[in-house]
């Protein structure tokens, strides 16, 4: 039976191999029943992958995945057949995008369609030759070339997909709930132990099981590899708490940057935002009721020259954040009152903090805190005891392009995970070296 399962990547990864091989330039199609997808190539290599559906929201994901933060002045040209690819070309054109950031965005798109496209074992290809341009860039043709993804990047993205696709049927889970939108049913609780944990839980990720997201979609926002989030789905499914319906595509005007945002990319440009190298040093915030915490974060962020302030009593802690105005927050989970869930959706509620980073500090490190912290804001989310390099890891990722403060070599903390997100160049590959059992 998984051998079965197989066929369908099987089919499309031998295709693509000998499209690689050959340098071909065209279309691969493929189809199954009334569902079809596409794959462009240009001499062999990836350009873009596309689905019949989402196709807005999907590249809405591929820009956050690879972090691009371009968009064109005059829009996507939603008049090129590949407009996704027209779009980072002039990003590339114009330096505002990297060559691997623009490959890290086409690499999660493949991964998407090719998800659901390979998973059928009848699915059928089909080729076409045909001179894919971008006549109206002018570009270099070395430019464009630099965009495609080689069959060793899309190697890597097929051996991830096979590992969800085997992961996602031994939880008996429709590989089609990926396009459509999970949503909390409503339920009556009862007053047991395990009932009110469940609620609690039921309560934390409502906002964002609404029914409006596809389930790739609260994959990205939790920012946890994809099998976690498939096992918490598969919970609530068991206990009766969740279903999926259909969801259209977003509107393009959502791809386009709001003035807000417009405004503080220009202010920074100017020198008038939080990249400015004037002004004192960062203040960074800590809430937690343990003295024996706030002493030893002080020790470690003022030893670094940043400006700290303790907070000890949760009640008092949205005053004296609208007061000071921090730069970062540390937020204590467990608390007396108010724990730090409850604070932190306050803090989102307040225009003056709703974009200040919050890291929670926990010992409870599972995955269902995780994803509880994502859903009420949190930007970080840190295991306790205390560690200096793990406290110095947060603070270079949000003050790096700020000032430049002394400190040890280290990796930085709270990354989105990539180890099951697609990633290009992790790891050499060849057409033979494809094995699916």
């Amino acid at each position: 039976m998984t051998s079965e399962r197989n066929w369908g990547l099987k089919k499309v990864a031998r295709a693509i191999s000998t499209i690689a091989q050959k340098q071909a330039t065209g279309e691969l199609r493929l189809t199954a029943g009334q569902e079809q997808w596409s794959l462009h190539f240009r001499q062999g290599c990836l350009l873009l992958a596309i689905a019949p559906i989402h196709r807005v929201r999907r590249w809405q994901r591929a820009l956050r995945h690879g972090k691009v933060q371009f968009v064109p002045p005059a829009g996507p040209q939603l008049s090129h057949p590949l407009w996704e690819c027209h779009w980072l070309l002039q990003g590339l054109c114009q330096q505002a995008v990297t060559p691997d950031q623009a490959k890290a965005a086409l690499a999660y798109v493949f991964w998407e369609v090719a998800f659901l496209a390979t998973a059928n074992p009848e699915v059928v290809c089909h080729w076409s030759s045909h001179a894919i341009e971008f006549d109206a860039l002018t570009l270099p043709a070395a430019l464009i070339d630099s965009l495609g993804l080689t069959w060793p990047d899309l190697e890597v993205q097929l051996r991830e997909i096979h590992r969800l696709q085997l992961r996602w049927a031994a939880l008996e889970m429709d590989l089609a709930w990926g396009d459509r939108a999970p949503i909390l049913r409503e339920v009556e609780w009862s007053t047991s132990a395990q009932a009110q944990t469940d609620s609690t839980t039921y309560l934390s990720l409502r906002p964002l099981l609404n029914g409006q997201r596809t389930t790739w979609d609260v994959m990205m926002i939790m920012r946890q590899p994809p099998a976690i989030v498939a096992h918490i789905l598969h919970h609530m499914v068991q206990q009766s708490l969740l279903e999926f319906r259909a969801i259209g595509d977003v509107p393009v005007a959502q791809l386009l940057p709001t003035e807000r945002q417009t405004a503080g990319a220009e202010a920074v440009q100017e020198g008038l935002g939080p990249s400015s190298p004037e002004g004192p040093p960062p203040l960074v915030v800590c809430i937690d009721d343990s003295p024996q915490v706030c002493r030893e974060m002080e020790r470690i962020i003022r030893g670094m020259g940043y400006r700290f302030i303790a907070i000890q009593d949760s009640v008092r802690a949205l005053p004296t954040l609208i007061e000071h105005k921090p730069d970062l927050i540390f937020l204590d989970l467990i608390m007396p009152i108010a724990n730090g869930y409850e604070v932190c959706k306050q803090i989102r509620r307040v225009k003056a903090l709703e974009a200040t980073p919050v890291a929670i500090l926990t010992g409870n490190d599972g995955a269902i805190d995780r994803v509880r912290a994502k859903v009420v804001g949190a930007s970080d989310f840190l295991a306790k005891p205390v560690r200096s390099d793990r406290i110095h890891a947060v603070l270079r990722k949000y003050f790096a392009s700020t000032r430049s403060y002394p400190s040890p070599g280290t990796t930085v903390l709270g990354e989105p995970p990539t180890g099951r997100l697609p990633t290009v160049g992790d790891g050499p590959g060849t057409a033979d070296s494809l094995a699916i059992a």
